[in-house]
């Protein structure tokens, strides 16, 4: 490969160096005019001048026609510029004119053709002055100076070689770092900018193989983003980090140059490859991703001036390694998500005691973090109290609730000494925030050097958030449903299987005394009282098998509401009618089960106070709204009395029918007055 400084960008350069020679011409020809005479040799020295200036006007006009081939040119001029020098020298030039044009031709050369050329040159140069050549003025007692001046000109030439070469490479490797720059900040695919860049990579350094992985910060994973002659079995390969040498330069962050036989701090197991660079690509001081570039055993292998430049190219991808970086690391977090969401819904039908416990897991899984602890705000006292730990025990963690109450008053992410038994680490408090209400604070500890990102602790934390607020909704559903439905197990144990319970203790009562007076009224009582008994067992059974009865086995709201009003009536024996207008396909389960709730509270009401004699369901149902109504016959009470009353556990039927609309944003409404029956009025949103 020719070797050069001069690129293609760079004609006016070179026609400069064209330029020159004619400098060179006119200082030669005042020279020759002072010289008293020009001494004996082959040729005039004059004919060589005008030879000269024959060819530097040739290729003066030459540049100029073809300034895009300027480069060129001087590379094959450098020969015919040797043959001059060689000439006037033969020709009895002057030894200090020899010298300097010597150098100067020796210099460009090695600059324009490299080391080779330059000996070359040097040598023919030198060799046109050797001592014994007659027209030498090296005369045959001056060999310690010709030896001098011949040293001196091919030291010259590989001296000029060599710095040629480093400059060249510095251009090289100025011009990859700009594309590899470019490619990276520019938008567009992923895989398209990888492939670009090891690419280009691999044509900087003469690679014959290499590739470029991303970190899986989830999975702690390498990935490939682009391979280059690589088999199958290593493309399809991911490797563990810590495992294998890109597996290694992941973890420790530390570049490797690798060749065959080297043992520390890991071997090369590929037997094709006869030397490895692997560098880690870091943002934040954190490896994100890991470039290798391999050599096979028939190349030379690479040096450490090599690895330093690889490093330069591996930062200047780090804006596309960071891209795939944080696309990997979403995707990880959604899938995290994901299942956290799975474990928590699992969670919610257990006790609190397992959920926090599930959730601190997954909130440990997804910022990495060696420990967690979690205090929520107290429903009464509104202080804080620590509810769960994970990774740490609860004594230790009692040390953090005044920094996750600080946290939590001021609103805000706050980093300090871990205040636990932890040595090396921090701890980072996030405040609990949802529908603009502080609710707690989640404490994660980290070790000190790890970089965290505050918008991942502000996104987990609002997970968190949601999750606890759904938690204690459906906890205080949960509850409410339970106490509901104790209350009306009671009321129908009351009115139903205890009073049939107590007309037959009465009965029993009556039978004993008829017995000691006439004795043979004794078969008859004894046969009512097992009436009575029959009586209770059915009712009994009959409330055992509404309890197990699934409303919404069938999942239609209608039919469901006629169901309830005829077991109504055939139990109270009671007219209960169901009128219906619209569609009730729109009609959630949430909702069906809150205003079928209602509906079976409101009819327990009639049953109980209202003496009424008629009852009806109306449901009109529409693409807007649901609104069911109870209206019966029955004496109506005064509403703004009960509502000064102080409710107990024999009169909290409106209260839970209030806060069974409240569960679905429903309209909770009562209209009624002594003498003129009830309404009760359930309005649901849908749209």
């Amino acid at each position: 490969m020719r070797r050069t400084v001069l690129r293609d960008d760079w004609p006016e350069l070179a026609a400069a160096i064209v330029a020159v020679r004619w400098v060179v011409l006119a200082a030669l020809i005042v020279l020759e005019t002072r010289q008293p005479e020009p001494g004996a040799a082959p040729f005039p020295l004059l004919y060589v001048y005008g030879a000269f200036a024959l060819y530097v006007s040739a290729l003066t006009l030459y540049t100029l026609q073809r300034p895009q081939r300027a480069a060129e040119v001087i590379g094959w001029s450098l020969v015919l510029d040797t043959a001059f020098v060689a000439a006037g020298a033969v020709a009895g030039g002057a030894p200090w004119l020899f010298l300097s044009l010597g150098l100067a031709v020796v210099a460009l050369v090695g600059m324009f053709r490299g080391h080779a050329a330059a000996t070359l040159t040097g040598a023919a140069v030198a060799l046109a002055q050797f001592p014994l050549l007659p027209y030498s003025f090296f005369t045959p007692n001056l060999w310690i100076q010709w030896l001098i001046a011949a040293a001196l000109i091919l030291g010259t030439g590989n001296a000029t070689a060599a710095a040629a070469v480093r400059l060249a490479r510095r251009a090289r490797v100025a011009d990859a770092l700009a594309r590899i720059r470019a490619v990276s900040g520019a938008p567009g695919p992923v895989s398209e900018a990888a492939a670009a860049i090891l690419d280009e990579t691999i044509r900087l350094f003469d690679a014959s193989s290499g590739s470029l992985m991303v970190v899986d910060p989830m999975a702690r994973e390498l990935e490939f983003l682009a391979t280059r002659n690589l088999d199958e079995a290593h493309r399809k390969a991911w490797q563990r980090l810590g495992d294998g040498v890109a597996g290694w330069v992941a973890q420790e962050g530390q570049a490797l140059l690798l060749s065959s036989g080297t043992t520390f701090p890991l071997p090369l197991k590929r037997p094709e490859i006869g030397s490895a660079m692997c560098i880690p690509v870091r943002t934040g001081g954190q490896p994100i991703a890991v470039l290798n570039v391999n050599r096979s055993t028939r190349q030379s292998r690479f040096t450490s001036a090599d690895l330093g430049e690889a490093e330069s190219v591996a930062q200047q991808a780090a804006a596309l390694c960071m891209r795939a970086h944080q696309a990997r690391r979403l995707s990880s977090l959604l899938t995290e998500l994901a299942d956290s969401h799975a474990r928590v819904t699992t969670a919610f039908t257990r006790d609190p005691a397992v959920l926090w416990p599930a959730l601190l897991d997954a909130v440990k899984s997804m910022t990495s973090a060696e420990f967690a602890v979690l205090a929520l705000e107290q429903d009464l006292s509104g202080g804080f109290d620590l509810v769960g730990t994970q990774g740490i025990t609860r004594a230790a963690a009692r040390a953090t609730l005044p920094a996750l109450l600080a946290a939590a008053s001021d609103g805000a992410v706050q980093a300090m000494r871990d205040p636990t038994a932890h040595e090396g680490h921090q701890l980072v408090c996030v405040p609990l925030t949802i529908g603009g209400h502080t609710i707690g604070a989640v404490g994660l500890g980290f070790e000190d050097d790890t970089q965290m990102s505050e918008q991942l602790l502000k996104a987990t934390a609002a997970h968190v958030a949601a999750v606890v607020s759904t938690a204690r909704a459906a906890y205080q559903v949960a509850e409410i449903g339970a106490v509901e439905e104790r209350r009306r197990i009671a009321r129908e144990l009351h009115d139903g299987i205890a009073q049939t319970l107590a007309d037959a203790l009465l009965q029993t009562d009556l039978s004993t005394m008829a017995a000691q007076a006439d004795p043979s009224q004794l078969p008859g009582d004894l046969r009512e009282l097992r009436g009575i008994l029959e009586r209770s067992m059915r009712e009994l059974r009959e409330f055992m098998t509404e309890l197990r009865r699934d409303e919404l086995t069938d999942g239609r709201f209608f039919p469901a509401l006629d169901a309830l009003a005829k077991e109504f009536q055939r139990r109270h024996n009671l007219e209960a009618a169901v009128v219906t207008h619209g569609s009730d396909d729109h009609v959630s389960p949430a909702i069906r089960h809150a205003v079928l709730s209602i509906v079976r509270q409101a009819l327990d009401n009639v049953r109980v106070h209202a003496q009424a004699t008629q009852v009806t369901v109306r449901a009109d149902v529409n693409d807007l709204e649901c609104v069911v109504r109870v209206v019966d016959n029955g004496r109506g009470f005064d509403l703004a009395a009960y509502r000064m009353r102080q409710p107990t556990s024999h009169n909290l039927g409106l209260v839970s029918m209030q806060e069974r609309a409240a569960l679905v944003g429903a309209q909770f409404e009562i209209d009624t007055a002594p003498g003129r029956g009830t309404t009760v009025t359930v309005r649901v949103p849908l749209a």
